[in-house]
């Protein structure tokens, strides 16, 4: 069933120090319904675009309600879909991290806004 997956990590190389039966239990059995390449990018993606780890763990956390939250995929897809394993990709994680970055960005807006608007009002 994790065949086709299994590829995928060798084609990318992701684990090359890594035995395939380390790579089966520990990347594709534990992780799922992670894709392989999301679980690959999503410390990098968190520490390199988001606020590092904390952002990995809110969209990992039970309790995280956001749209695009793990959680929700896990309340919402079933095991199979036309026999094939339902995976969180990552395209879906990334849509999740560009929620949260155009949060930061509007933020930053804000604050620099306001800032101008201070320095004009002198």
């Amino acid at each position: 069933m994790f065949q086709e997956h299994l590829q995928t990590i060798e084609d990318f190389n992701l684990y090359p120090n890594k035995e395939t039966s380390w790579i089966e239990t520990k990347v594709l059995k534990n992780l799922y319904p992670l894709h392989p390449l999301t679980a690959y990018i999503l410390p990098r993606l968190s520490a390199e675009f988001a606020q590092n780890t904390r952002s990995m763990f809110n969209f990992l956390s039970p309790t995280e309600t956001k749209d695009g939250a793990f959680r929700n995929y896990l309340e919402s897809k079933n095991v199979l879909d036309d026999g094939n394993l339902n995976l969180f990709t990552p395209d879906l994680l990334l849509d999740f991290f560009l929620k949260i970055l155009e949060k930061i960005r509007a933020a930053w807006y804000r604050l620099i806004m306001r800032l101008i608007e201070k320095g004009l009002v002198k």
